[in-house]
């Protein structure tokens, strides 16, 4: 997930488009908390999920700042 989240600042880093940004944005968050729902579904920890969580959110936003700013 973190790999696509920085394919999609990169591509509209490019791009300036806004409205696209936010849109894949948008989508992003929905696969992840889609992806958070299977695992919860499938029986992983709650504890572990959320430390995922904050662990992929805090690696993309670290390195998207890293990277594009």
């Amino acid at each position: 997930m973190v790999l696509i989240g920085l394919g999609i600042f990169r591509y509209f880093t490019m791009t300036d488009d806004a409205v696209g940004f936010g849109l894949s944005l948008l989508g992003f968050i929905i696969a992840n908390k889609y992806l958070l729902y299977i695992e919860k579904k499938a029986g992983v920890s709650g504890k572990k999920v959320r430390v995922k969580a904050i662990i992929s959110s805090v690696v993309l936003a670290g390195s998207s700042y890293l990277f594009f700013m």
